[in-house]
């Protein structure tokens, strides 16, 4: 723990007395001094700070004209699981966040056009 995981707080005053006590009954003669009560106290950690998400814009996909494209003899239709596999492993694609429609197109456009105009534009 290091000297800034700790803090001094004053809680109050305790007066130092003398008494006496005279037939049983105690008097205060002086009131020698107030002083401050300080307490030691952990401080508490700052909270953290809320993650920024950043929200990332869907991509634009449009598919260009040209003949369909199969996904390694998986047909024109496989599950989108194997068409996002294909995609980043065969063809260096992000897939996240495209539907099945877009990484068709996506994979279309590669194979019509080259990586250059994967997204159509």
């Amino acid at each position: 723990m290091n000297k800034f995981d700790r803090i001094l707080m004053m809680t109050g005053f305790l007066a130092i007395t003398i008494a006496l006590s005279v037939n049983n009954k105690p008097e205060i003669i002086e009131v020698i001094k107030e002083v401050p009560v300080i307490v030691e106290v952990e401080k508490q950690p700052e909270p953290a700070p809320e993650p920024i998400i950043e929200k990332k814009e869907p991509r634009k996909v449009v598919r260009l004209k040209g003949p369909r494209w199969s996904f390694e003899r998986m047909g024109t239709n496989p599950p989108i699981s194997f068409m996002r596999k294909h995609l980043e492993s065969a063809h260096n694609i992000d897939t996240d966040g495209l539907t099945a429609d877009q990484l068709k197109a996506i994979h279309d456009n590669i194979h019509n056009y080259g990586r250059n105009r994967a997204y159509g534009s």
